[in-house]
């Protein structure tokens, strides 16, 4: 079970992680709450039992804060049964959810399979889309779930 958690989520927010679709694509502008609607569907989906769920983003840099706050975060802590950071990091709760963490710094390792739902965070971060078909796409494909980018609309690339 979930622990009580006080979340303050907009209406747009509570949309996207409460949102059945397949495929979503979330561009907004700096601040919006891209990560922290990702966090609060993350929290929801680990509760909901045993599913493998990847958070994506271009760099590691970006990554490991996200790994590290969501792993230390008091309420979450209690659900957790164990974390690594090698070869990448990953955590498992007491619901049988494992969470993924990888990054585009060297696309080719991030490959990985059976994975019920992949948020690509700072899409526009990804530099050639050919990496991005090659390795986010397949790694969906086995379990057909859900795939969510974000990012912030540049005007170019994505």
């Amino acid at each position: 079970m979930l622990p009580k958690l006080s979340l303050r989520v907009t209406h747009e927010e509570h949309e996207i992680v409460t949102c059945p679709a397949r495929y979503m694509c979330l561009f907004c502008g700096r601040r919006w709450g891209k990560t922290l609607t990702w966090r609060y569907r993350t929290l929801r989906r680990v509760a909901e039992g045993p599913v493998r769920l990847a958070y994506v983003t271009p760099s590691y840099s970006q990554l490991f804060p996200e790994f590290t706050g969501f792993l230390e975060h008091p309420a979450i802590r209690t659900l957790v049964t164990k974390s690594r950071t090698q070869p990448f990091p990953q955590i498992d709760f007491a619901t049988g959810a494992k969470l993924f963490f990888r990054s585009f710094d060297r696309p080719m390792i991030v490959r990985g399979g059976g994975f019920d739902e992949l948020w690509v965070d700072e899409i526009q971060g990804i530099r050639r889309s050919d990496d991005f078909y090659a390795v986010i796409w397949p790694m969906h494909s086995d379990r057909r779930g859900n795939i969510i980018v974000s990012g912030q609309p540049r005007g170019r690339n994505w």
